[in-house]
C-alpha cells in the first residue's frame, strides 16, 4: 500500500461532522441517522446502521449483532461512523494480516491471476516508523483527512474492526476511495459492505459521478471490488498509478 502523503492507499481483506453534514439527510432516508458527536461508550449515539444486502437485521434491530450467516461465518449488521482527523489512531487497530494464494495482475487490458508473490501478510508494524507501520498509516491518513477525505469507521461495541477513507471531490466529478481496510475476524461479516456503502452514499452527495480504486492486487480485494460494479480502469489516473503501478486501477460509475 502507499505509505506517502501524495499517494493513494486502498486495501481490502489483505486488505466523520456536524449538522451541516451535506450527506445527512439522503443518509437518514436510507438508512438510518447521523447524530451528535462520537463517544465510542454511547453505543447508538452518531452511528449509521448498514446491513448487508444479503443479511437479516435482528428484530429488535440492535447495531452491531448478529444479522445471518454468509459462507459459514455470522453476518453483523454494522455501526457506520463519520469520524474525525483526530480518530485516525484507531488504525493501530486495525489486524491487517492476511493468507494470500492468488493474486491479479493486468495483462494485456485483461485480469489474469497468477500465484501469490508474498502468502503471508503480516500486520502492520506497531512500533517502527517503516513504510508497513502503524505510524506510516496514521501519517497516511492524517494527510487524506486534511485535504478533504472522509473517515469512516465501523464498530463492534467499542472496538474499531474497519476504517475506510473516501475523497468525495478528490477532482471534479472523481470520488477516490483512498483507504479500505478490515481487521481479519471481521472480514466476509459486513463491514467491507457497510464502508464500500458509506462512501458511495458520500461520494454521491459530493457530486462525483465516478469512484476510483487502487486496490490491493489480491483475489480478495479485487474480488471484492468488482462485485461492487468497478472495472478496469480504461485509463489510469496518472499520479495513483506511479504511486501504485502493481495494484488493480479499478473505476465505478456512480450515475
Amino acid at each position: 500500500m502507499i505509505r506517502s502523503s501524495t499517494q493513494p492507499k486502498v486495501g481490502l481483506l489483505r486488505a466523520g461532522t456536524g449538522s451541516t453534514d451535506p450527506v445527512h439527510g439522503r443518509l437518514a432516508v436510507r438508512r438510518s441517522a447521523w447524530c451528535g458527536d462520537w463517544n465510542p461508550r454511547r453505543a447508538i449515539t452518531g452511528i449509521l446502521n448498514i446491513a448487508p444486502r444479503h443479511a437479516n437485521r435482528a428484530p429488535n434491530g440492535t447495531p452491531g449483532v448478529r444479522g445471518g450467516d454468509l459462507n459459514g461465518q455470522s453476518v453483523l449488521v454494522m455501526r457506520v461512523k463519520r469520524l474525525g482527523v483526530e480518530d485516525v489512531s484507531f488504525v493501530g487497530a486495525i489486524d491487517r494480516s492476511e493468507r494470500i494464494d492468488v493474486q491479479y495482475r493486468v495483462s494485456e487490458g485483461q485480469l489474469q491471476q497468477v500465484p501469490a508473490a508474498m502468502t503471508e501478510v503480516p500486520t502492520w508494524d506497531p512500533t517502527g516508523s517503516g513504510p508497513h507501520s502503524v505510524a506510516a498509516e496514521i501519517e497516511f491518513c492524517s494527510s487524506v483527512v486534511a485535504r478533504g477525505g472522509v473517515l469512516l469507521g465501523t464498530f463492534d461495541e467499542e472496538q474499531a474492526v474497519g476504517l475506510a477513507i473516501v475523497h468525495p471531490s478528490f477532482e471534479p466529478l472523481l470520488a477516490w476511495l483512498a483507504f479500505l481496510h478490515v481487521s481479519r475476524p471481521y472480514r466476509r461479516r459486513g463491514a467491507a459492505q457497510a464502508l464500500w456503502d458509506a462512501s458511495v452514499d458520500i461520494s454521491v452527495a459530493g457530486g462525483a459521478e465516478s469512484i476510483y480504486v487502487s486496490a490491493a492486487p489480491t483475489e480478495s480485494a479485487v474480488g471484492f471490488y468488482l462485485r461492487q460494479g468497478c472495472r478496469l480502469a480504461q485509463t489510469v489516473h496518472p499520479e495513483l498509478f506511479a504511486a501504485e503501478p502493481e495494484d488493480i486501477h479499478l473505476v465505478r460509475s456512480l450515475r
